[in-house]
């Protein structure tokens, strides 16, 4: 139950990223959606998950549907979406506010190269974990 627990918060914070990091539409949308294109100069914007996903995260893991009654539950490579695909675009993203947006502000820049250590350390635990839990004993 923990695990499951742990897993659909992980891809909740994904769709999230994967939202905040999304090219800048066409249309603007909603005003108080915080999106990346915000910031000016930050360029490492576009998908995160492939497209195919993200519809899928959307109607199993952020909305009540159908889906998983009739189709069953989904699996999803976690491990690998936030290791190999959110983790480093959210570094390129705390490099960005560090050497740009917040140039001029040593006090600032020093709270993002913290959130930076967290971050790296982290997912340096999980790989850790991760590593743990497939060589236990099934």
């Amino acid at each position: 139950m923990q695990r499951n627990a742990a897993a659909l918060a992980s891809l909740m914070a994904i769709r999230k990223l994967t939202e905040f990091f999304k090219a800048r539409p066409e249309k603007d949308e909603k005003d108080d959606d915080l999106r990346a294109y915000d910031f000016d100069g930050f360029t490492q914007l576009g998908e995160v998950l492939h497209r195919d996903d993200l519809p899928e995260l959307h109607k199993r893991i952020a909305h009540m549907t159908y889906r998983e009654i009739q189709f069953g539950q989904a699996s999803y490579e976690v491990k690998i979406a936030v290791t190999d695909l959110v983790v480093p675009r959210c570094l390129c993203f705390l490099d960005y506010l560090e050497s740009t947006f917040f140039a001029t502000d040593d006090l600032a820049k020093e709270e993002v190269r913290k959130a930076r250590r967290g971050v790296v350390g982290m997912v340096e635990k999980w790989r850790l974990l991760g590593a743990f839990l497939e060589e236990k004993p099934g």
